[in-house]
């Protein structure tokens, strides 16, 4: 898991460091890291995906919640805490990234919050790791509605959007969960949690409708049943 902080003064990125060292010889984990001293430094990162960005307001310029604005759509970041003194800002900082709100001084307490509320989500919700154009492309599973084949690639269609990523859709078809995301077609690749109703075509929840090829019908609607029935039982659990 990496760890991304940003802030404009030295001594709050390694108070925030040491922190975040201290939860990890707690619970025998191993972070990586990332430090930024400014907004204009952070929205240029291009590497690896950082799983929790620890996030100043007041940087000196670009401030935290334009920080948040340019990368909300940007899957190199996964979640995001802002670290301010400043309380009043707290509603400026909402997003679909943000997932609290933390008052300075921080304490070893609000890191461990942060990062077992992350441990659940990442055991809850799998990252799927794409490749486009020699960079990594992340998708959280539960986003993915359907893949397209379109030649030596895919067209990765998600709850927020296409997304094109390397690799044809027969070698998708053996890297994904084969229980939930299921070939229908020589072109598509469907998740079970998007279908509304299995008949002579593929009916998803929104009114979308994709072909179901002829040879994997009797598969496909075997492994529905099954899909249907697990779901069932873990919400009667």
């Amino acid at each position: 898991m990496k760890i991304a902080i940003c802030d404009d003064e030295k001594l709050q990125r390694e108070e925030m460091y040491n922190l975040c060292e201290d939860v990890a010889e707690k619970y025998g984990l191993k972070f990586e890291y990332a430090f930024f001293s400014s907004g204009e430094e952070l929205v240029k990162y291009k590497g690896e995906k950082i799983a929790l960005l620890l996030l100043d307001i007041d940087l000196g310029g670009m401030d935290g919640v334009e920080v948040l604005r340019r990368i909300e759509l940007d899957d190199r970041f996964w979640r995001v805490v802002f670290v301010s003194s400043h309380t009043e800002a707290v509603f400026q900082t909402f997003g679909i990234k943000t997932l609290d709100f933390g008052v300075k001084p921080v304490k070893e307490a609000d890191i461990e919050k942060w990062i077992n509320i992350l441990e659940r989500e990442y055991q809850e919700d799998k990252l799927v790791k794409f490749a486009k154009y020699n960079q990594d492309l992340w998708v959280n599973e539960s986003e993915i509605m359907y893949l397209k084949a379109a030649g030596n690639y895919v067209e990765v269609v998600t709850t927020e959007g296409i997304k094109n990523a390397s690799h044809n859709i027969k070698y998708w078809e053996s890297k994904l969960d084969a229980k939930k995301l299921v070939r229908v077609h020589k072109s598509f690749i469907v998740n079970f949690e998007y279908v509304e109703n299995i008949a002579d075509e593929i009916e998803l929840t929104n009114g979308e409708k994709l072909a179901l090829g002829r040879i994997y019908k009797p598969h496909v609607r075997e492994a529905f049943g099954v899909y249907q029935r697990n779901v069932m039982r873990g919400r009667l659990k």
